[in-house]
């Protein structure tokens, strides 16, 4: 099946985790069910504030409408707001996605999310954790890109704002 991992496919993966030559990429879903899905709270904010278009599920666009209609930082103020409420997730447990990753031997963690729960898993684990948000960006000041999520000494990065609930 197409997409599937086979023996050797494993047996490799398997292998650059144990050398710690494998990067893990976290989506939105990692969070869940400790952070509502985006497509969730797009259609929440979309009955919140009568948005119009069909499109209702789309968080981007529905956070464009939002930061048009009301104010350019209301979305995100408002995901912040929503993240303050809700408690971290136990990572200790053994289906705890950044709790399992964060016991593994690898020196890079990539997110793209809006929380912080992978730094916060590292420190459950007694790892130096630092973070690097959007370098790519000029008008970003240094000093809110200076701490690097850290790991076994070798930088890592984690792409997304604080959140602390």
């Amino acid at each position: 099946m197409q997409g599937s991992l086979d023996d050797n496919d494993w047996k490799l993966l398997l292998h650059r985790i144990k050398e710690g030559r494998c990067t893990p990429f976290l989506g939105a879903g990692a969070a869940f069910p400790v952070l509502p899905l985006g497509r969730d709270v797009a259609e929440q904010w979309s009955t919140e504030h009568s948005y119009p278009l069909a499109d209702r599920a789309d968080l981007p666009r529905v956070a464009q409408y939002l930061a048009v209609n009301f104010d350019p930082m209301f979305p995100k103020e408002r995901l912040a707001e929503s993240f303050r409420k809700c408690a971290p997730p136990d990572f200790s447990a053994r289906d705890e996605p950044h709790g399992v990753l964060s016991r593994l031997p690898l020196p890079i963690y990539m997110t793209t999310n809006y929380d912080d729960l992978m730094i916060r898993a590292l420190k459950a684990q007694g790892k130096e954790g630092l973070r690097e948000t959007c370098r790519w960006k000029a008008e970003i000041k240094p000093s809110e890109t200076r701490s690097r999520l850290r790991a076994f000494g070798r930088a890592t990065a984690r792409l997304s704002p604080s959140w602390s609930p």
